[in-house]
């Protein structure tokens, strides 16, 4: 069994120059196990607008707390991202 570490990360919005939103969610990680790498989609409280950010840590197992809505999530082993930012009106 693996050691969980958790972090709470802000991140600030990237949706729309000069939105003083931002995302807090909390990272959690497998310390010496297997983490889903990826990211979400998440749409910004403020500005309303929907951007990608990069999770650090558990795609799957990190929890967005605060700031912004959950939307979707893609997976670097599933190689959806492309696909996923698109359904949103987003790239890479």
């Amino acid at each position: 069994m693996s050691e969980i570490d958790e972090a709470h990360i802000s991140q600030q919005c990237r949706a729309t120059p000069g939105c003083t939103g931002g995302l807090k969610y909390d990272s959690v990680r497998h310390v010496g196990g297997v983490n889903d790498k990826g990211g979400w989609v998440v749409k910004c409280d403020v500005c309303q607008m929907p951007y990608s950010v990069a999770i650090a840590g558990d795609v799957n197992e990190s929890r967005p707390r605060s700031g912004a809505q959950w939307l979707a999530t893609w997976e670097v082993d599933h190689d959806n991202k492309e696909r996923v930012l698109a359904e949103y009106g987003l790239s890479s």
